[in-house]
């Protein structure tokens, strides 16, 4: 701390006096917040409650400083000096020039006062590498100064780039401004009039409270740049404050960005480069990291490909969705009844009736969510139980046997399907399994629904063993075609089975069931908890890939990711569930055998695409099983390694 006082000199000698100050800054040097840009933070009150202001001074560029921040530890530790309880500050700014110096002052009506003079600048990396050996995990960070650059286009190029583009829609951004410190809103704002896609308009709708700084920086900024619409001040809900901005807007496409957030500077770059692929698409949703109050980027969420079995669970599309306007109006955006905080209603309304093919995943971290609303609180926003009714008003409209359960994590819901009392279930097991199969099913099989049988080593025969009473004889018969059987939904285990999950086979049964499933498959585990099989996606490089296979089960999920039912391009042949329907489509009986499970899984698979149907993965039914001797049973194309984060890279 530094208590900056004038020397009173000679007594003879009248001298005008000058401001005291009581000031510290928290960090000897500035915070590297990226390549790009550092932030200081510090507290500052003068002594004598004179009013001043702080300024950042880079070679000859003056930037304002954001007062008035919450400090209690000051506080508590100068109690007795201090008139006030907020004297924190903090300045972001851009990387200086080599031969550009960085002093901080403060101004009163007659002075400035030098409060830190050649302020240093660390580097990003260097910064980095400094916390690192303090033990701390900077995975994220690394990424960010190695590799982030390398996903965009050089920026000295973007501009002869974009104007190649032969579609540049104007995209509207909403934002809703309450009263609110000066500095999220400055920074919100700015990270849009920062955007290298120049063809955007922000519609501002505000509070009708009595106008504050930020909104003296909101009146100025519309003043000097016509693409910002400020709308007149209203004391509406934030439902009725959005829909006035999405009346005002005039873009084809809309990306709703709330006022503590920012955008990158190559959001709008990528999202526009997204509708140029030659495809209609109606709704381009980026990956999102958080940042804290400062600007320090943490906690990347990279985003899944679009899969609605997977929405419906989980909204993981959240923020940095543009979606053309239209569709929003249609959909009855931002309506008194269907408001919900993170548009997870909106945006099921819309999903619901838009071709998947028009939807498209920008996998870069784009949108900025920060996580406090001050220097202090923390803002726990996306970690509160979200309403089911969104989900249930769209099992209403579509009729849709189903109810709503809480699901494996706050944010998501489980759809379970409705499963008749009269639904017949047959299992196949391999003989070569023989009575311990048996006994490894026994306490999750229904007798009252369920048949178990054996499964020959070749050709199409399958051997009915219905255990008796104990001590007495099994009765076996041949089967060989479907007619022999009644059963509704078939169930084939191609693997030395040790343990299944309760009602294991009723959820797959109930998702096999489903008018719109093809195929349906769980989780498979060995005996020591890793993932044997999680099913397959198709990656950049048009592979197919399992995300989780190898990892272990209890510490595997990345951002929920797996703990919802997903739609998968393919399964293996571990095991899996099929409606009756289904297998009389491939001709019944005939390529059902122990030994060509891998041809009848892929002709599903072919058949199921063909229809338009969901290939199902649900993390409800769990088998572990006996890996020794397991030979390979998938796809010749498929990549067995856990490639989400990588691949979405």
């Amino acid at each position: 701390m530094a208590d900056l006082a004038n020397n009173p000199g000679r007594a003879e000698m009248p001298v005008e006096r000058k401001p005291r100050f009581l000031f510290s800054l928290d960090t000897a040097a500035a915070v590297p917040l990226n390549s790009r840009e550092s932030y200081l933070k510090g507290w500052f009150v003068p002594a004598d409650e004179e009013a001043f202001e702080l300024w950042l001074v880079v070679g000859e560029k003056r930037i304002p400083v954001f007062t008035g921040l919450p400090r209690p530890d000051v506080a508590q530790n100068h109690k007795h000096e201090l008139g006030f309880k907020k004297p924190g500050f903090v300045v972001r700014f851009g990387r200086p020039q080599p031969s550009e110096s960085v002093r901080l002052i403060a101004t009163t009506k007659s002075h400035d006062v030098v409060l830190a003079d050649a302020i240093p600048c660390q580097g990003f990396l260097d910064a980095i590498e400094d916390v690192a050996k303090q033990g701390i995990r900077v995975d994220y960070q690394y990424w960010l100064a190695e590799s982030e650059s390398s996903l965009f286009w050089p920026e000295l190029d973007v501009a002869s780039r974009l104007s190649a583009l032969p579609y540049r829609p104007l995209i509207s951004i909403l934002l809703y401004v309450p009263e609110s410190h000066p500095y999220l809103v400055t920074r919100c704002v700015e990270s849009v009039l920062q955007q290298h896609y120049s063809h955007w308009q922000l519609c501002v709708a505000r509070d009708s409270v009595p106008p504050g700084p930020e909104y003296v920086y909101l009146e100025r900024v519309a003043s000097e740049d016509s693409r910002v619409k400020l709308l007149p001040a209203s004391s509406g809900r934030l439902s009725d404050e959005l829909k006035r901005a999405l009346n005002a807007a005039e873009g084809e496409f809309v990306l709703r960005l709330d006022y503590r957030d920012e955008l990158h500077p190559f959001a709008l770059v990528e999202i526009a480069r997204a509708l140029n692929t030659g495809e209609d698409i109606d709704l381009v949703y980026t990956d999102e990291d958080e940042m804290n109050f400062y600007g320090k980027r943490l906690r990347p969420f990279f985003k899944p490909e679009f899969d609605f079995e997977a929405f419906l669970s989980w909204n993981f599309i959240g923020n940095g969705a543009a979606i053309r306007r239209n569709l929003l109006l249609e959909g009855g955006a931002y309506t008194t009844e269907t408001d919900d905080p993170d548009d997870s209603g909106l945006l099921l309304r819309i999903l619901e009736r838009m071709n998947p093919s028009r939807v498209r995943h920008v996998p870069k971290p784009l949108y900025h969510l920060r996580i406090g609303h001050d220097a202090t609180a923390p803002l726990p926003r996306g970690l509160k139980r979200r309403s089911s009714k969104p989900v249930e008003d769209y099992i209403a409209r579509t009729g849709r046997e189903a109810v709503v359960w809480p699901s494996l994590f706050p944010e998501s819901f489980r759809l379970r399907p409705k499963l008749t009392s009269d639904t017949r279930v047959a299992v196949f097991i391999r003989t070569e399994d023989g009575s311990l199969q048996h006994a490894a099913l026994a306490a999750d099989i229904d007798r009252g629904r369920t048949q178990v049988y054996e499964l020959l080593g070749s050709g199409a025969d399958l051997l009915t063993n219905t255990a008796q009473t104990a001590g007495s004889r099994s009765v076996s018969k041949t089967l060989r075609h479907l007619g022999d059987f009644r059963e509704d939904v078939f169930v084939f285990i191609n693997r030395p089975l040790e343990a299944v999950n309760h009602f294991f086979f009723e959820e797959l049964a109930a998702q096999a069931m489903r008018p719109d499933c093809g195929l349906v498959t769980g989780i498979s585990l060995d005996l020591k908890s890793h993932i044997v099989h999680s099913g397959f996606r198709r990656n950049l490089a048009g592979q197919l890939v399992d995300d989780y296979a190898g990892l272990y089960f209890p510490r595997c999920d990345y951002w929920e990711h797996f703990s919802v039912l997903r739609s998968v391009y393919s399964i293996s042949d571990e095991f899996f569930a099929v409606k009756r329907s289904q297998l009389a489509a491939l001709g019944g009986f005939g390529a059902v055998s122990s030994n060509r499970m891998r041809d009848l899984v892929q002709r599903l698979v072919a058949l199921t695409h063909t229809q338009g149907a969901h290939v199902l993965v649900t993390p409800y039914a769990i088998g572990t099983f006996e890996l020794v001797g397991r030979t390979s049973t998938v796809h010749a194309d498929v990549a067995l390694v856990p490639s989400l984060v990588g691949d979405t890279l």
